[in-house]
């Protein structure tokens, strides 16, 4: 387990130190919106910002106080700071004047359409509560408790390969970026696994992510490639009802050979189990429960001192896994013999145990998730009924041409979210890239010579 306090108390002095640089008033600032426009402006502008906060519209009054490295940093008219904005979320500025009415839009790109100043559900912003949900929580009016350390998270669900994937590990580490080094991202994990293949980008993008910040895996459900996520990451985490483990292969149903098993333990798991502090006498168990004494595991708490010695054999006073079992994890036993730090079953929680100083959320990694996972059902349904029309369509004139452009969408789909129509091939669902590449060229050739016989 890396030590993370010196490296956090330096970061967090270099941020207080950047917090509290009093700001150049009519300092310029250019704000990218998120519709391609630009705003220029200046700090100490009285400004009304409209910004997306997961898909809801929110919007905020207040002075500039500064833009810097991705974020709108403003004060209320107390003079209390603001919860910080992400570049990337604000739809709209305006600049007020003195009465609060806003001035002429002519410091953006493009013109502005006035907005009303209440998300959709009706309730005017201004009045929306102020609770751990909340991406930039502050505590009353608005203002951010910088006490409190913020917090990036990233709910990583579904299919390992599909839904779960690298490219938002990889977005939500360059948000943190942005804050500097020595950030908190978490993972919040709820996956029956998936494609070791796709694990190993996602094993890729965690490491690059820890040679700058903190990575900590919150489980409510880690099984096989979910459960080697988790072993990846600097703390774990458990929800009261969680649980990890079982990181056997499958070949369809049934489980691959033994060797093989303990092969994959030795070449996966066992390195992530080093690289993170951990015992690797946990890798085969966790892969296999019938490689003998090799799937043996137990362990001996010391009562003073707290610390855990691993025995590959049942001599420990805690038994985990007998022959035939394979490993796995309840809250209770993951804390106890100290694989997870402890239990949290709220943000708040989470942020006081990983001594944050409670919950600040900072970040789009909902958005991430959600949007992501919209594509995905998107994708999935489109190929599925087209599949159905597909089967029906013959081959005459008006036939070939309704294929080619179900094949045109479908090599659309592998461009646009490629993890879903691969997934669906793997499982003989679906057609291959290069196969529907081969198809298409054989149909317009043949829709081709079926013209020129008319």
């Amino acid at each position: 387990m890396r030590i993370f306090s010196i490296g956090l108390i330096l970061f967090a002095a270099l941020l207080g130190a950047s917090l509290t640089r009093p700001a150049i008033a009519g300092e310029a600032v250019k704000v990218q919106l998120a519709d391609g426009g630009t705003w220029r402006g200046s700090t100490g502008d009285r400004i009304r910002v409209v910004y997306l906060d997961r898909s809801i519209r929110r919007t905020v009054e207040g002075t500039l106080a500064r833009f810097s490295d991705g974020w709108l940093e403003m004060t209320g008219s107390d003079g209390k700071r603001l919860p910080p904005i992400y570049s990337a979320d604000v739809q709209e500025i305006e600049r007020l004047q003195d009465d609060g009415a806003s001035s002429p839009a002519e410091d953006q790109d493009e013109p502005v359409a006035a907005e009303e100043t209440s998300d959709s559900a009706g309730t005017a912003s201004e009045d929306l509560p102020v609770d751990g949900s909340n991406p930039a929580a502050g505590g009353e009016d608005g203002e951010v408790d910088e006490s409190i350390r913020p917090t990036f998270i990233l709910p990583l669900t579904g299919q390992v390969g599909v839904e779960f994937r690298a490219e938002e590990i990889e977005a939500i580490t360059k948000q943190a970026d942005e804050l500097g080094p020595g950030q908190t991202i978490v993972f919040e994990i709820e996956s029956g696994g998936g494609y070791v293949a796709e694990w190993e980008m996602i094993r890729d993008a965690i490491y690059e992510a820890q040679k700058r910040h903190r990575l900590v895996a919150w489980v409510i459900d880690g099984t096989s490639a979910a459960a080697m996520t988790t072993l990846c990451c600097d703390v774990i985490v458990m929800q009261s009802r969680g649980h990890f483990g079982s990181i056997t292969t499958l070949a369809g149903g049934p489980s691959m050979p033994v060797g093989y098993q303990v092969n994959g333990a030795r070449r996966y798991i066992e390195p992530a189990l080093r690289r993170s502090g951990r015992s690797p006498k946990l890798g085969i168990p966790f892969k296999t429960g019938e490689a003998g004494g090799l799937s043996l595991l137990s362990y001996t708490k010391d009562p003073e001192t707290g610390d855990v010695t691993w025995y590959q054999s049942h001599e420990g006073e805690v038994i985990m896994n007998s022959a035939g079992d394979v490993l796995g994890f309840d809250a209770g036993e993951a804390i106890d013999c100290g694989l997870a730090i402890g239990e949290a079953d709220s943000e708040e929680e989470l942020g006081i145990l990983l001594d944050q100083g409670g919950w600040r959320e900072v970040g789009t990694g909902r958005d991430l998730h959600d949007k992501w996972n919209d594509l995905v059902k998107r994708c999935t349904k489109s190929i599925q009924f087209s599949m159905k029309e597909f089967s029906e369509l013959g081959n005459d004139e008006d036939g070939l041409r309704k294929k080619i452009k179900i094949i045109e969408k479908w090599l659309r789909w592998y461009r646009d979210a490629a993890n879903v129509p691969t997934s669906m091939y793997h499982g003989g669902q679906f057609y291959g890239r290069k196969q529907l590449e081969q198809m298409l060229m054989l149909m317009k050739e043949e829709l081709r010579a079926l013209r020129e016989t008319q």
